[in-house]
């Protein structure tokens, strides 16, 4: 599948948004280079790239260059799915970016079979997706004619990872025109310190860099998972960590939680 296939789909069904999730520490870098790059890139640049889990399994399989976004709010996503702790793992900060930023997706289109989450997800499982793929690992109406962009998951049962992901070229997703928006998780209250500090920031960063991008704190619904997650999983270094170092330390933490039914 080329990326303006998966636009095409995307805009019939009227989904205008991608999503990247990072740490601080990352999203300092992407800053400084002015668009969403690969972690190759960040590298490359000799700035900071806070550690992920499957770093070394990239590596491997020739797809640490490559661009990686999530079809919908991963956050969101994984409480609808009662999945580990409602967080997304790759960091607190969620970047919103229109849906044309995957016109930046030179090559195929590439993606994964199992959601992020599970227990059974593998990083080594990457594949070229078809547009008949991909309707149905990630709509609950895949036909051709479907309109929603209900998502296929039902509650209660794991779902498809729906993250897409192409070899970077041309110098990555630019902020400008594409970044829409960047979210905050909100912590535990006797984070407030933290928090406040990570939305100046944030702010900083992005009046600096990205003017016009939206900056605002989740509001989560009530009884989202991840007030287990940053409420009582994690301890408030865990939490530090997770704002500006890596994911590394509490991923496997996570994967040991039992899985709830609803």
């Amino acid at each position: 599948m080329k990326a303006r296939e998966l636009i095409a789909e995307l805009k019939h069904r009227n989904h205008s948004q991608v999503h990247h999730a990072c740490t601080l520490g990352t999203f300092r870098s992407y800053c400084a280079l002015g668009a969403y790059r690969s972690r190759a890139a960040v590298r490359g640049a000799g700035l900071l790239l806070t550690p992920q889990v499957s770093d070394e399994d990239d590596e491997r399989l020739g797809i640490f260059d490559h661009l990686f976004l999530n079809i919908y709010d991963q956050h969101a996503d994984v409480h609808r799915g009662r999945s580990v702790t409602g967080l997304n793992k790759y960091g607190p900060l969620l970047m919103v970016l229109d849906v044309e930023a995957l016109s930046m997706y030179a090559g195929e289109v590439m993606g994964y079979a199992t959601e992020i989450t599970s227990a059974a997800y593998s990083s080594a499982v990457h594949d070229v997706v078809t547009l008949e793929d991909f309707r149905r690992n990630t709509f609950s109406d895949p036909s051709p004619a479907g309109t929603s962009d209900a998502p296929s998951r039902r509650k209660g049962t794991p779902g498809p990872n729906m993250c897409v992901h192409c070899k970077e070229e041309n110098g990555g997703i630019p902020f400008a025109p594409y970044l829409i928006e960047v979210i905050v998780d909100a912590f535990p209250s006797r984070l407030q310190s933290l928090q406040q500090k990570v939305m100046v920031e944030v702010r900083q960063l992005v009046a600096e860099y990205t003017p016009g991008t939206k900056v605002t704190q989740r509001q989560c619904v009530q009884g989202c998972d991840c007030e287990y997650g940053y409420g009582t999983v994690l301890s408030d270094e865990d939490i530090r960590r997770f704002v500006y170092e890596t994911n590394t330390h509490v991923y496997p933490r996570w994967l040991r939680r039992p899985r709830q039914r609803w």
